[in-house]
């Protein structure tokens, strides 16, 4: 769990200073540096390493530090305090519902019903597929079946209905449903042509979620074919069975 909360603190505060960047129309770390001074001039002092810091290391913990930036007389502070009064809508991407989304603790249906209305403002429903879980071969109207966002593959709000839809499924115990958008939010992040919201997840977001949220237990009492029925789901899916392990009462998948 504190892994899980130290790569979410690295997301913020890239996700801010990218942020930063494209609400300044700046090129990068030293483009926005070059703006401030430009600014504010003297009350910035010496140039610092501290917007390549947050780009490429994820560092400091920009959400705990924002309360104590204006008083912190240190010299980093003080260029990420301007930094915050320059681009003050930048820290708006610090309340998107995705950073509770990516977060493993168990959410509840209140805590899932307000992250429901605060996703993102207009929020459009994505087109998707219907993937059939329990006959791939048929498609009776009888079929369980699941419905997956296919809709803004390369940004944020494609990611974060993912993983809404998916936590959704956590909430009511449907593996099924949970596998097949567990899934999906990783293909998002599979693809090497991403916006840059979604750049600053990338791989690394995509083995976090295989190692956060790529297990779940299913009951001994299920069936055996109950199991199988849901890797010929995610097969139809996928083009491949996606699963490396099932033994016991545990089901568990193996990320590429």
């Amino acid at each position: 769990m504190y892994r899980a909360q130290r790569a979410i603190q690295r997301w913020k505060t890239k996700a801010v200073l990218q942020a930063m960047l494209d609400e300044t129309g700046a090129s990068g770390p030293y483009d926005l540096e070059s703006k401030l001074i430009e600014a504010y001039g003297d009350a910035l002092g010496p140039r610092c390493s501290a917007f390549d810091r947050m780009k490429n290391l994820g560092q400091p913990d920009l959400e705990k530090k924002l309360p104590r930036l204006a008083r912190d007389p240190a010299n980093a502070s003080r260029w990420m305090y301007h930094a915050t009064l320059y681009a003050p809508e930048a820290l708006d991407v610090l309340r998107e519902a995705i950073w509770r989304l990516l977060d493993p603790t168990p959410i509840g249906h209140v805590e899932l019903a307000e992250l429901r209305e605060r996703r993102y403002p207009g929020w459009e429903v994505f087109s998707g597929i219907s993937v059939v879980a329990v006959d791939p071969a048929g498609f009776p109207e009888d079929d369980e079946w699941v419905h997956v966002g296919t809709g803004a593959p390369k940004q944020r709000q494609g990611l974060t209905e993912a993983l809404f839809a998916m936590r959704y499924a956590e909430q009511w115990s449907n593996e099924r449903a949970y596998h097949l958008h567990l899934l999906s939010a990783m293909e998002r992040l599979a693809s090497k042509e991403l916006d840059p919201e979604l750049q600053l997840l990338g791989a690394e977001c995509c083995d976090y979620l295989a190692s956060c949220f790529g297990r779940i237990e299913v009951p001994q009492s299920y069936r055996r074919g109950h199991v199988i029925e849901l890797r010929l789901g995610l097969s139809a899916y996928l083009g491949a069975d996606p699963f490396g392990v099932i033994s016991g009462g545990e089901l568990e998948w193996c990320p590429r």
